[in-house]
């Protein structure tokens, strides 16, 4: 699935993942491909990408994910470059 993480002024991450570990308001959630589609808000935490054995990590301030036909759209007030 396609993974898009923007802050206010640029885009930090495009890519394709097997799944993504998002830090939504109410606690952890993980998505994977085919999910239903929804809209959640994200709090300040730890964006978790996985692809095959490769895990990487960014750091995001309070926001929102999209979550759209195998897309997950981020939109965050802050954003740390991809550890």
């Amino acid at each position: 699935m396609k993974l898009d993480v923007i802050a206010r002024d640029r885009m930090i991450y495009s890519g394709e993942v097997d799944m993504v570990v998002l830090p939504a308001a109410e606690g952890e959630m993980g998505i994977l491909e085919d999910h239903a589609d929804f809209v959640i808000m994200l709090k300040r935490g730890s964006l978790h990408t996985h692809k095959g054995s490769e895990i990487k990590t960014i750091a995001i301030g309070d926001g929102y994910a999209e979550i759209s036909k195998n897309r997950v759209l981020v939109l965050a007030d802050a954003v740390d470059d991809v550890r």
